[in-house]
C-alpha cells in the first residue's frame, strides 16, 4: 500500500522509494503551468505543473494528452 506520497519520495509497506526523475523534474526553474489533461477514461481535467512535471506525467502515460491553457 501506497503511502504519504511527496515530492517524489513514497512510503511503500514501510520502505521508503526515491523517484530521482520526479524531483528534478520539480525543481527545475520554471514557472508552473494550467494545462487542460485528457485522463484514461476519456474524461477531462485541468492540471498545474512546471513543463518538466508536464512532460514526465505525459512520458509515464499518466493522462492521454495535455494541452496548455493560457
Amino acid at each position: 500500500m501506497i503511502k504519504n506520497i511527496t515530492n517524489g519520495i513514497f512510503n511503500i509497506n514501510g520502505k521508503l522509494y526515491t523517484d530521482t526523475e520526479w524531483i528534478e523534474a520539480w525543481n527545475a526553474n520554471e514557472t508552473i503551468v494550467y494545462y487542460k489533461c485528457e485522463m484514461l477514461n476519456h474524461g477531462w481535467c485541468y492540471k498545474c505543473y512546471k513543463p518538466s512535471v508536464a512532460r514526465l506525467v505525459l512520458q509515464r502515460k499518466m493522462y492521454l494528452q495535455m494541452i496548455k491553457v493560457g
